[in-house]
């Protein structure tokens, strides 16, 4: 949604923006059945055993994405129905913070602000691989936080999946930070910009 696209893609590409921001079904089917060929034809996607969705900055729940999300499930067989994450403490919406000061914060607006679902306690966790679905990929930040908590409860594996992206200059950054959790303590480890290559 850099909006570098040709007209013939516009139409599709801000229905589907207005459907996943703003909750116009018109194009609802249509990513429908895009993402589930995606996910049918991916034997790493049909392997999941949790799906989940990462939380809006209000804590309101995205119906469309978690509608998506349930389908996913149904289709791979899988029965936890359980929120993956639970927003506590609302956040300042992305789109409304400079794109440097996004950056600097990194994953820590979101650790503040959001846990994992005890009831996806260790043992429903571990040893485990987790698709977390969201609606737009900027710069990671969302889906990094979720892979930090995700991996700090022992999942094997955890795949990202974005429905779509906004990205800065011809490829985007995606922002990849390791933390180490204990308690309440988090300790930054790990901080790189990755250029994106993106399918």
């Amino acid at each position: 949604m850099n909006r570098d696209v040709d007209y013939t893609e516009r139409e599709l590409l801000e229905g589907f923006e207005s459907l996943l921001k703003s909750g116009d079904r018109k194009y609802f089917n249509t990513l429908y059945f895009h993402l589930i060929s995606g996910v049918m034809k991916n034997p790493e996607l049909r392997n999941i055993k949790i799906w989940g969705t990462f939380p809006s900055s209000s804590s309101a729940i995205n119906q469309e994405l978690e509608e998506l999300k349930e389908r996913c499930r149904y289709l791979t067989g899988r029965r936890m129905t359980e929120p993956l994450f639970i927003r506590h403490k609302q956040v300042e919406k992305s789109h409304y913070t400079a794109h440097t000061t996004r950056l600097s914060q990194g994953c820590k607006i979101h650790f503040d602000s959001i846990i994992l679902n005890p009831y996806y306690n260790a043992s429903r966790i571990r040893g485990k691989e987790v698709c977390v679905i969201d609606d737009y990929l900027t710069n990671g930040i969302s889906f990094e936080t979720a892979r930090n908590l995700l991996i700090q409860a022992g999942a094997s594996k955890v795949i990202l999946l974005s429905l779509g992206r906004y990205k800065r200059g011809a490829r985007g950054i995606y922002q990849h930070e390791v933390y180490n959790i204990t308690g309440k303590s988090l300790t930054l480890v790990i901080m790189m910009n990755l250029f994106l290559e993106i399918i």
